[in-house]
């Protein structure tokens, strides 16, 4: 891809394939079976609906992770393989596929791996979610998670549905304050209601 602005520059970005390359891998399960996402694309790996972690929550019918003040879409990988979501999505991997961050749903990390990448069958391919295989040590045969595919099905209306939601919310919630620096403590804010 090329984009070039005026007086700004101009950005090429080139989307190597996966294939018969050797990558680190997060590994992870979901409804019993195992999946790998390359970790080019892994930013970070955040525990769901624990005590103390966030919550996967539901903004206009869209599921999302509040994390560090920042509204995520989440892609829940049950639904989206099987068609019905997995009571035991845990775990959520926050990846980034292009300028989107966005997080994946899991039940559990179960490794981290360097991995040999293998082409796809052509029934495989079909389904558009996957980059490749691979063999596990255990001589298991699992599939390549594809990021770019699965940022995909997160349909633009749900993002822009999430952002017009966030946007209106912070309206709502919207105060004017005064802010001043006292001493060498750093910014403070008086509200001026």
């Amino acid at each position: 891809e090329f984009r070039s602005v005026e007086g700004a520059g101009s950005t090429f970005t080139v989307k190597i394939p996966l294939t018969l390359a050797i990558v680190n891998a997060l590994i992870v399960e979901l409804s019993g079976q195992r999946y790998a996402i390359p970790q080019i694309a892994v930013r970070e790996v955040v525990r769901a609906n624990t005590k103390d972690g966030p919550r996967i929550e539901t903004i206009a019918g869209a599921p999302v992770i509040r994390l560090r003040n920042r509204l995520l879409p989440v892609l829940s990988l049950s639904t989206t393989l099987f068609s019905a979501a997995s009571a035991a999505e845990r775990s959520v991997v926050v990846c980034r596929a292009g300028s989107l961050t966005f997080g994946v749903a899991v039940d559990r990390i179960t490794d981290a791996e360097e991995i040999v990448v293998k082409p796809l069958s052509k029934l495989a391919k079909s389904s558009g979610l996957f980059s490749g295989n691979t063999i596990l040590g255990d001589g298991n045969v699992i599939l390549i998670l594809d990021v770019n595919a699965l940022a995909l099905r997160l349909s633009a209306e749900a993002r822009e549905e999430i952002i017009e939601s966030t946007t209106s919310a912070l309206r709502r919630n919207a105060q004017n304050v005064l802010l001043f620096r006292a001493g060498n403590k750093g910014l403070k804010a008086v509200t001026l209601g």
